[in-house]
């Protein structure tokens, strides 16, 4: 996908898909918003996620293993790291995010442990590192629950004017999982008993990774300078393009040397 927030309707142009969307707003600081708000859903997600399986390793009607926790342990902390960093840089007034940096190291280290769980369930076998591991494992994943609710607190008190309502509507969701993993409930479990990622009423399709680096966007015969904010498995992230008529031919020349076609 090429998406682009120079026009006030932009359109979005997936790789070989074409289709349209709208953004709220050509504000490089409110995709800034969005997409800071998103990553910090998503690791809400995961944590309630995780926390449902912890709770249920127990249980003997569970088949949960380390490796189905671990498939949801992945994240990318520098991309978070450089969207805070530059959020902080564009937003006037703001200084600190301080519930979502404490998320942030509180979601590594139950990452860390959990780690170590899976490693010694490869030496040891799933019964001896449960029960060496499902009561701490319980604590720091409840607790990183608790932080997460702090952070989504955090994200509607700073962030909610600059927010389009659907991103809102995330928090009562996670809200309530998260709740539920903290009472010793499995929330993220479906009717055969399986854990999943319920659906969020905003979440994004494919994960994203900040790039951060100019290009050349030749378009309808024209070359401009302009700007490639992130990718995903779909696509760019464009900044600074001229309006684009849907179905049109893009080549992308980065920076870096790489190019592509859209």
């Amino acid at each position: 996908m090429i998406s682009h927030f120079f026009s006030p309707r932009p359109i979005k142009a997936e790789f070989g898909h074409p289709s349209s969307t709208r953004y709220v707003s050509d504000s490089h600081l409110r995709h800034l918003i969005q997409e800071y708000a998103s990553d910090v859903n998503a690791r809400a997600l995961a944590t309630a996620i995780i926390s449902s399986g912890i709770n249920a390793l127990q249980r003997t009607t569970s088949h949960i293993t380390s490796e189905h926790l671990m498939a949801h342990c992945d994240h990318d902390q520098n991309r978070s790291d450089l969207l805070k960093e530059a959020l902080l840089d564009g937003l006037p007034g703001v200084t600190d995010l301080n519930a979502s940096a404490e998320f942030d190291e509180k979601y590594q280290a139950a990452g860390r442990v959990l780690k170590s769980f899976h490693y010694e369930t490869q030496l040891l076998g799933a019964g001896r590192s449960v029960a060496l591991f499902q009561c701490v494992l319980q604590e720091i994943w409840r607790d990183s629950c608790r932080s997460a609710q702090f952070a989504l607190d955090e994200l509607e008190t700073v962030l909610s004017p600059d927010l389009p309502t659907i991103y809102l509507q995330n928090q009562n969701v996670l809200t309530g999982l998260l709740t539920g993993a903290i009472n010793g409930l499995s929330p993220c479990f479906d009717a055969a008993g399986s854990l999943y990622a319920p659906p969020l009423p905003q979440q994004r399709r494919w994960a994203r990774r900040a790039v951060l680096q100019d290009c050349a966007l030749t378009y309808d015969g024209q070359t401009h300078r302009a700007y490639v904010r992130d990718a995903s498995a779909g696509g760019l992230g464009l900044d600074r393009v001229p309006h684009l008529k849907r179905g049109s031919t893009l080549e992308i020349l980065m920076d870096s040397g790489r190019s592509f076609n859209a």
